[in-house]
């Protein structure tokens, strides 16, 4: 079944630009710089922060219908105790 529906107004064309500089274009540039200030390896623990920061922070906005299942937690778990383990072992160098 195909529907039509109307082409956005430029109101919402223009909401949706900002949504993307936002939410995009401004996360990526700070990423890029600051990727100039760790190493390799601390860029690469850094991006693991996010798959456990989405569904926490979905959970946090709609508690009712958003709740991590159990392997998801889990999977959160092991990420933040890797996280951890190289913040502690990473002081003795």
């Amino acid at each position: 079944m195909v529907v039509f529906l109307p082409l956005p107004t430029f109101s919402q064309l223009t909401t949706l630009m900002l949504f993307g500089v936002v939410q995009m274009a401004i996360p990526y540039l700070m990423a890029a710089r600051g990727l100039k200030s760790v190493t390799a390896g601390e860029a690469g623990l850094i991006t693991l922060i996010e798959p456990v920061a989405s569904p926490l922070w979905a959970y946090m906005v709609s508690p009712a219908t958003e709740t991590p299942t159990w392997t998801t937690l889990v999977g959160g778990v092991f990420i933040v105790a890797a996280l951890a383990a190289h913040a502690i072992f990473s002081r003795d160098r």
